[in-house]
């Protein structure tokens, strides 16, 4: 074969596009130039591989040649191919140059016997237009009008009638190339064609055609394209080609070539979906099969293009289809087996075929994430209509329904559910199904495949997920667009220099708690919404927890929400408040009618009385036991009869029977991918089987229709059942288990597809059941620290103990104790005080006898910190005085940095304020040393709220000045809206309070810019404090409220306690409202160990009670108090409680 130039531009175009002129007009000529008959030519040769398409190019090449050439002879140019035909443009002609052209096609294709009647072609003169379009980055152009669409739409085979007899005939040799640099090839096309082979090839397609409709004008056509080419992109489409004619605006797109991607169907589907979503009356195509990928043209000037009659039937197709349909060949349907949910068209005559073809509506992607049951819905009708009863009965607008449905694995709790969302009463509701994993452990993992969904997130590079998750979060409130990094490493993708790498852990899980709560009640707007739960006895800390909260939330009583509980437990280990509709629902065994039932509608027949019997005392009316067992029987060799064959004793060895009769490919992706859990992705599972791509699709998709797996999403594959997974896990020998937990690893840590970083949590499990203990230990220490930084703090407590009895067993006692270090500090962050303090204390009990310095400053430092926060300051200062001194010792700047701040908290509570300062100047000073800019701001920010306490507010103006005109904090944007905020206290108590509004919300707006919920909460509260004291309670009230439901969404118990009090001072003149917010308030100060806040909330209590003018109940509570004050030595808190004792008495003498 020729070797070709890639000359697939136009010269025309190329100039146009350097000249940034998109668009034009003039008058010229057209020739359309077709092969005739190219199927019938190229029959035989599909058959013969990669030689037969070889053999295609040559056929394409040969008769295609000599008209290239005619029409640059003759001062033309090639426009573009159309598979088997190209279109010619002769600019400014009125027909001369055209027709010369033809003549000489003509005269030599006649007279040369080989090429005659070989191609039809048909020509026209007239208005031309031209556009260049598409998207910032990827152009395309078309050619359009009168002039063109007469040569397309006549097409003459006889040219014998075109032959000039005068004309002296004069082949050329050679012509201009349409020569492309490799930039303008990346420009023109939608992805860089260099990078593939361009040799010719046959390959499986599935070609997209899409009209779009007639008379469009430029910027319409401008726009769809860009749309078009983004879309194929986001989907792994191949944009192809635009054609703009009498008949419409019509589109190619490409799946499966030049790059085949696993479940193509499934790309193509989606691509056409979305695109309908933006143009709802398109018509669209789309067929399977096999095509020519190559170069058509010559040397000359050519293109990368598909030909075939996969590729002629889409676009007949199209043509078919209605205004917003989508319609698909037999061979698509037959490809995409029952993945979708199709209207069958009948048999229907298309042009170009000679019988009539099957045709399919698409209507929608029916069974990616629901099981394909295989077996009809028995029983259950009790059930059902007590769920119905509930959800119809309750569902208003006053508090979310909590549906809580247990049972033994296999009894049909999922199935239960999947029956009630089709029902037609509830056909309002919008069901989301998420699902518990215990094979993906991660945070979050329950809305993982569900949040990719509804973003449209397929890629897995930063500016794909920044761009698909801020489009979404921008249709709820542009204000939420900066939280995409929240949502990205929700999923389990973090980038740096994002706001989410910015902030501490507990930061990180409120917004992510906050901005996941404003999708599920803009979800919840439209209509009425429903999460199921599904296997909630596996369900992570985090997605536990947001589930608390949401429950708890004023903000979704305007709306119809609900959740549902699916789990193997009857204890609903779940938080739930008294006012919650609750249904709590045991399934029970089906009765021995419902399995005689089930037999009979499986078996299309009724089985002999020995069998039926047998099946029923069997399956003990298990429903998933009992379909198992039924299926066996209904697809076991025809050879053995129901009387004489043995029935499997037990579930197991029903699931066994079941997978054994998958064919040989099935069996073996079944049962390896059973290594890595019930869900998995499905490259993996792909490079795991052994299995090429073709024979791993089609196992894939053998075990979709026997309802053995249900696809999730494009790469992730899942067991329909986890008993299914758990069967096929059994039937690996031991040691066989071990090696492919071993090859899981070795292909994430070897192949460039899969990040480590991305699946380090696969990795954990996967190290840790192929006992490959050196390994393993390595990716506990990953995954403890990712869970710790996503602040699954339990989690990372469990991960942690592992990996301290690991140590603790290898008899490495350093390793040991700093793992016992950590859990120490996350019990100490969860207000888990007395569990913290007995891990320091047995820490501190080793280091006497091994010595680490590295280690006991950090356990000082911690132990200092318990007392500190149990109001035991004397002790407190010890441990933490010890620690810096032996910082100090071995210049250990961490732990100098760690004791001095703490210290100068400690001073701060004590109100000695110049002990205080000096240890904070001691770290300015050090900071400033190591050259850390953001720990010297923000010791430059606490001297001035320290200042701030004392009284002393133009010292404190002044370090918050100095912050200011630092040029480093425009670095460090977190910050930044800190000072802002102190500055706004700082004014609110200098009484300047339309300055410290105004500081207050650059703060606010630094937050909203920033992305920080977790300040904005606090900037709120600091807002309402400003209107309290100005008597404006309305506002109040409505800054307080919209902190206090914040904090709530984040889980921030501490921020929930402050503005709760805030609230409470707020209605200070109505006793029992005022009580209510305290309370609250105190419960959780009770609850989290606040002790100082415990006591000032007492305070604030006796208070309302001596406003209320009860002054004995007030005089009582306080002293009370007082006793616990001089227990803990609070000077400030007693100077507090003696003003007001001596405020009451002057009251009651009055």
């Amino acid at each position: 074969m020729e070797k070709f130039t890639q000359c697939f531009l136009p010269k025309f175009i190329q100039q146009k596009y350097q000249q940034n002129n998109l668009q034009g007009k003039f008058q010229g000529s057209s020739l359309f130039v077709d092969i005739n008959d190219f199927t019938g030519k190229t029959e035989k040769l599909f058959k013969q591989g990669d030689q037969g398409a070889e053999e295609i190019s040559n056929l394409i090449t040969d008769i295609f040649d000599l008209p290239i050439k005619a029409t640059y002879f003759n001062q033309g140019f090639i426009s573009g191919f159309a598979g088997d035909a190209f279109l010619a443009v002769f600019p400014d002609d009125d027909g001369f140059k055209m027709k010369n052209a033809l003549g000489l096609i003509s005269t030599v294709f006649e007279q040369e016997r080989q090429f005659k009647n070989s191609v039809k072609i048909g020509f026209g003169s007239g208005e031309m237009e031209w556009g260049i379009v598409g998207t910032d980055d990827i152009k395309t152009y078309y050619f359009s009008g009168s002039g063109i669409d007469q040569s397309v739409n006549t097409k003459f085979e006889d040219l014998s009638k075109f032959i000039t007899p005068d004309q002296r005939i004069e082949i050329p040799h050679t012509v201009p190339m349409e020569i492309c640099s490799p930039e303008i090839i990346k420009v023109f096309f939608s992805q860089n064609l260099t990078k593939y082979p361009l040799r010719p090839e046959l390959r499986y397609i599935i070609p997209v055609f899409i009209n779009f409709g007639q008379s469009l004008p430029y910027e319409i056509i401008n726009n769809l394209v860009a749309l078009n080419i983004k879309t194929a992109q986001q989907y792994k489409g191949f944009f192809n080609k635009i054609d703009v004619s009498d008949k419409g605006v019509v589109t190619l797109t490409i799946f499966g070539a030049p790059e085949t991607r696993e479940y193509s169907e499934i790309l193509a589907i989606r691509f056409a979906q979305q695109v309908r979503e933006s143009f709802p009356q398109i018509r669209t195509g789309l067929d399977f099969g096999l095509a020519y990928s190559g170069l058509t043209g010559n040397r000359f000037r050519n293109e990368w293009t598909v030909i075939g009659d996969v590729v002629n039937f889409s676009a007949r197709l199209m043509m078919t289809a209605k205004p917003g349909e989508i319609l698909v060949s037999k061979r698509f349907r037959q490809k995409s087996r029952s993945l979708f949910s199709l209207t069958d068209l009948g048999s229907k005559s298309i042009k170009g075929k000679i019988k009539s073809e099957h045709i399919y509506r698409f209507d929608k992607i029916s069974s990616l994430k629901n099981v394909k049951y295989l077996t009809p819905f028995i029983g259950r009708s009790r059930e059902i209509k007590k769920i119905n009863d509930f959800i119809i009965n309750n569902f208003n607008q006053q508090s979310p329904l909590l549906l809580h449905i247990w049972g033994e694995a296999g009894i049909g709790k999922t199935r239960l559910i999947n029956e009630l969302t089709n029902l037609q009463s509830l056909t309002e509701i919008n069901w989301i199904h998420l699902k518990c994993d215990q094979s993906l452990s991660y945070p979050w993992n329950p809305f993982q495949f569900w949040l990719r969904e509804i973003f449209g997130i397929i890629e897995e590079n930063r500016e794909h997920f920044e761009n698909k998750i801020s489009a979404y979060l921008k249709t709820i409130s542009p204000f939420y667009q900066s939280y995409w990094s929240y949502i990205s490493a929700l999923l389990g993708y973090r980038w740096k220099d994002t706001i989410y790498e910015q902030v501490d852990e507990k930061t990180r899980v409120g917004n992510q708690n906050f901005i996941l709560f404003q999708i599920i009640r803009n979800l919840a707007r439209s209509k009425p919404l429903v999460l199921i739960m599904d296997d909630f006895q596996w369900i992570d800390e985090l997605s536990r927890a947001w589930l608390e909260e949401i429950l708890q939330s004023t903000q979704l009583k305007t709306y119809k929400f609900g959740i549902v509980i699916i789990t193997r437990e009857q204890q609903l280990q779940l938080k739930k408040q008294s006012t919650h509709k609750f249904l709590k629902l045991m399934l029970d065994t089906l009765s021995n009618k419902d399995i005689n039932n089930l037999i009979e509608a499986v078996l299309q027949q009724k089985p002999d009385t020995d069998l039926e019997s047998n099946i029923v005392s069997k399956v003990q009316g298990n429903p998933f036991f009992a379909e198992q067992l039924i299926l066996s029987i209904k697809y076991r060799s025809p050879k053995k009869s129901d009387q004489d064959s043995r029935l499997p004793s037990s579930l197991s060895e029903i699931l066994t029977a079941r997978i054994d009769q998958l064919n040989q490919d099935t069996r073996e992706l079944i049962k390896t991918s059973s290594a890595l859990g019930s869900s998995f992705n499905s490259h993996l599972a792909l490079k795991l089987s052994g299995l090429v791509k073709n024979q791993f699709e089609r196992a894939s998709y053998d075990a979709i229709d026997q309802g053995v797996l249900l696809l999730k999403e494009n790469n992730y594959l899942t067991f329909a059942h986890n008993l299914l997974q758990e069967a096929a896990y059994q039937l690996l020998l031991p040691s066989d288990r071990k090696k492919l937990h071993l090859t899981v690893v070795e292909i994430i840590e070897n192949s460039p597809e899969f990040s480590i970083d991305k699946n380090i949590g696969l990795l954990y499990i996967q190290t840790k059941k192929s006992e490959s203990m050196e390994k393993w230990i390595n990716y506990a220490d990953q995954y403890s620290r990712l869970l710790k930084e996503s602040y699954a703090n339990l989690d990372a407590v469990k991960v942690y103990t592992e990996i301290s009895e690991y140590y603790r067993n290898k008899s490495s006692l350093q390793k040991h104790l700093d793992a016992e270090l950590n859990i120490a500090k996350i019990y100490l962050h969860l207000g888990k005080i007395t569990k913290a303090k007995e891990i320091f204390e047995h820490i501190l009990k080793q280091l006497k006898e091994y010595h680490d310095h590295n280690l006991l400053i950090k356990t000082l430092n911690g132990l200092g910190e318990v007392f500190y926060k149990t109001g035991n300051y004397e002790s407190a200062f010890d441990h933490i005085n010890q620690a810096h001194s032996i910082s100090k010792e071995y210049n250990h700047e961490e732990g100098q940095l760690d004791s001095m701040n703490s210290l100068a908290m400690i001073y701060k509570i004590k109100n000695e304020f110049n002990k205080s300062i000096y240890f904070y100047q001691q770290v300015l000073e050090l900071t400033a040393k190591i050259n850390n800019k953001e720990k010297e701001l923000r010791t430059q920010v606490n001297l001035s709220a320290l200042y701030n306490q004392k009284g002393d507010f133009d010292q404190a103006e002044k370090y918050l000045h100095i912050c200011l005109d630092n040029p480093e904090l425009n670095n460090y944007k977190l910050l930044q809206a800190g000072v802002y905020n102190n500055m706004g206290i700082l004014q609110i108590n200098k009484s300047n309070y339309s300055l410290a509004l105004e500081y207050l919300k650059k703060s606010m707006q630094a937050n909203e810019e920033i992305g920080d919920i977790s300040n904005l909460a606090a900037t709120k509260h600091n807002i309402g404090d400003i209107y309290i004291d100005l008597g404006n309670s309305g506002l109040a009230e409505k800054n307080l409220q919209q902190s206090l439901e914040m904090h709530r969404m984040m889980g921030q118990k501490f921020g929930e306690m402050q503005s709760l009090i805030s609230l409470g001072a707020l209605y200070e003149e109505q006793l029992d409202k005022a009580l209510g917010y305290y309370q609250q308030a105190l419960k959780i100060a009770e609850n989290y160990n606040y002790q100082r806040e415990k006591i000032q909330i007492q305070i604030n209590i006796a208070e309302a009670y001596r406003v209320a003018g009860k002054t004995d109940i007030a005089r009582g509570k306080l002293n009370i108090i007082m006793e616990k004050v001089k227990e803990i030595k609070d000077d400030n808190l007693m100077e507090i409680i003696r003003n007001l004792i001596t405020q009451i008495e002057t009251e009651e003498k009055n």
